[in-house]
């Protein structure tokens, strides 16, 4: 029943659904046990209304079961029942916030079935046992009760091994597969999350950092020593703004959807693989304010703000304005809070009202027209972070903006079928267009603008909606540049990191780190191409704590995306789990030893064991 109404978001990655009478064939196998049951007491009649019932139970809790099952698979790629989700019950009810009338909707049709189906299925299974004591002799009753059942439960199997439509090896069945709810049959708990037995590579010893098992506290202690140094006088040094915009893809800083943001990007120093520190909020934002891998984040530096220190020392004063205030709520408040700024203004989550409202702050900020500007010197450069939230689902945006079309409106379920996925793209580029529009007079060209989404977001590619659930292109991906007065244009096509960007703003600003190797990133300016394809860098994931380790394979033909692993900071313990593609599937050609060397060579580079 449940697939009826709702529709598997693998379509659009370019699988193909199984077909829907496949479903059913396997449905009605698991209600046959019961029909045997009646059967093998068809002379009873009161025995009969009894299974009726149980049967008519088992197809009202069946399809919530499927429906459930299917609404979460869709959302994060995770199904209801696996450990992880258990792992991760909390995280399911952050999706309430985005639920609305087409979701209510949506769950109000399946209550509805519901509730008619037990009493439908109820009438006809009394009819049925009633015909067969009828039709039956009793002495082949039993034998009916053994063929009729075992004959559909074959029907389904061979339905299955046969059917066309699904490439096992590539597309995670429970999407579409009964039996799987139950653990009739063993997939992969997550699409493109799997671990093959083949690709359980050998750990890297923690032995490895015997000789060295503080290396958390040295990190510290050289982050704790590193300064700037900058031989300019502060009042010459211009202002930096950093604006964040939530869930940025890259192919929206276009000039038909970001006309303003894209005019600024032209001439600016152009990031063209980008990624952020993680597929959500707190891993992204840690790398850019820290320049640091995520990797550290559950570490001291997690409290800190080495971009706001740095730029305190040389004279900035320091801004922080946000359509949101949930920073506690998902651990960043250690490195965005009121100590490291000297004004912090932050909104209820409100869509882009609450962004409009943030922009005004930040221009008044930038203009020198807020209320405490008497208490900085005069001629003191300004540093502003602005956070804008309007892109993030449900993709709020004005009606002037509404320009991509067809566009889904306030009533489209969350999370969507595939049906719907081009309306919803649409919605979230008229959001982004009123980003844009808003942002105008803020990018001025005698600022150092840095741009930059705090991660990606699916709309299906990779089986999933949102962000937060899979290491892939379109989650870990983001758009950054950074424009400086007096530099001139440049893209650069390999690989860059959020931790890249502190690094790089130090250098636009003619200002000097005493340890650059304290931090993990670089600087972009004078990096060339050829130096920065020789690297690799991770980017994390937020529903399990594994790493994609991004590097020249990642821009390579052929070769994976990525290649996922897992690191225990506590013993610098990694282990090598699989190379993975775009969307998250095991790329089975990457070769074991490859990959586990590259890992080891991550490792211990971030550890300071080899030379640069």
């Amino acid at each position: 029943m449940c697939y009826s109404i709702w529709d598997t978001g693998l379509e659009s990655s370019g699988s193909l659904r199984l077909p829907f009478f496949c479903c059913f064939f396997q449905s009605v196998s698991l209600l046959l046990p019961l029909v045997v049951l009646s059967l093998a007491g068809w002379r009873s009649a009161r025995y009969s209304r009894l299974v009726a019932k149980v049967v008519a139970g088992v197809c009202c809790v069946y399809p919530l079961a499927i429906f459930v099952d299917q609404f979460v698979f869709v959302w994060i790629g995770v199904h209801v029942h696996s450990l992880l989700a258990v792992d991760r019950q909390d995280e399911f009810s952050r999706v309430l916030p985005f639920v609305g009338l087409g979701s209510i909707k949506m769950v109000a049709t399946v209550a509805v079935c519901s509730l008619v189906t037990p009493l439908v299925v109820f009438l006809s299974t009394r009819a049925c046992l009633s015909t067969i004591r009828k039709c039956i002799p009793s002495s082949q009753g039993h034998v009916f009760a053994l063929v009729f059942p075992c004959g559909f439960l074959v029907l389904s199997s061979a339905t299955w091994i046969a059917s066309p439509s699904l490439d096992h090896g590539r597309v995670n069945s429970a999407g579409f597969q009964p039996f799987r709810v139950f653990g009739f049959v063993k997939h992969s708990e997550t699409l493109g999350q799997s671990v093959s037995g083949a690709a359980n590579f050998e750990s890297a010893d923690a032995r490895d950092v015997g000789e060295r098992p503080d290396f958390i506290e040295v990190r510290q202690r050289r982050l704790n020593l590193a300064a700037v140094h900058s031989q300019q006088n502060p009042n010459s040094l211009p202002d930096v703004l950093v604006i964040v915009i939530e869930s940025l893809r890259p192919e929206v800083v276009s000039e038909g959807v970001m006309p303003n943001v894209s005019e600024l990007k032209r001439q600016s120093l152009q990031l063209e693989q980008h990624f952020s520190g993680g597929n959500a909020t707190n891993h992204g934002l840690f790398c850019l304010f820290s320049g640091m891998e995520p990797i550290w984040f559950n570490t001291p530096q997690r409290y800190q703000s080495n971009m706001c220190r740095w730029l305190g020392s040389i004279g900035y004063h320091r801004g922080f304005f946000a359509g949101a205030d949930d920073w506690g709520e998902f651990l960043m408040d250690g490195f965005i809070n009121s100590e490291h700024y000297d004004e912090f203004e932050t909104l209820p989550r409100n869509g882009i009202d609450s962004d409009r409202r943030t922009i005004e702050l930040a221009t008044a900020f930038l203009d020198r027209k807020f209320e405490r500007r008497s208490e900085i010197e005069d001629g003191a450069p300004l540093f502003a972070v602005v956070y804008l939230y309007g892109t993030h689902a449900t993709y709020q945006s004005y009606p002037q903006d509404q320009l991509n079309q067809p566009a889904a409106d306030d009533r489209y379920p969350f999370p969507y079928p595939s049906r719907l996925r081009d309306q919803v793209w649409n919605r979230y580029c008229n959001s982004a267009r009123t980003i844009d529009r808003m942002l105008k007079p803020l990018l001025k060209p005698d600022r150092v603008v840095m741009l930059l989404g705090d991660h990606g977001e699916s709309f299906l590619e990779d089986g999933s909606i949102g962000h937060g659930t899979k290491l892939s292109r379109v989650q870990n991906m983001t758009a950054s540049f950074i424009h400086s007065p007096g530099m001139e244009p440049r893209k650069i096509t390999t690989p860059t990191m959020h931790a890249d960007l502190l690094p790089t703003l130090l250098t636009c600003l003619n200002v000097e780190l005493s340890d650059p190797r304290a931090i993990d990133g670089v600087s972009l300016v004078s990096a060339g191409n050829p130096n920065l394809l020789q690297r690799c860098f991770s980017t994390r994931n937020y529903l399990q704590a594994d790493y994609a380790l991004i590097g020249p394979w990642t821009v390579e033909e052929p070769g994976p995306f990525a290649i996922r692993c897992e690191l225990d900071l506590a013993t610098g313990d990694v282990k090598t789990l699989n190379a993975i593609d775009e969307v998250g599937l095991d790329v089975e050609t990457a070769a074991a030893q490859w990959q586990v060397d590259q890992v080891r060579h991550w490792k211990n580079k971030l550890m300071h064991m080899v030379p640069e």
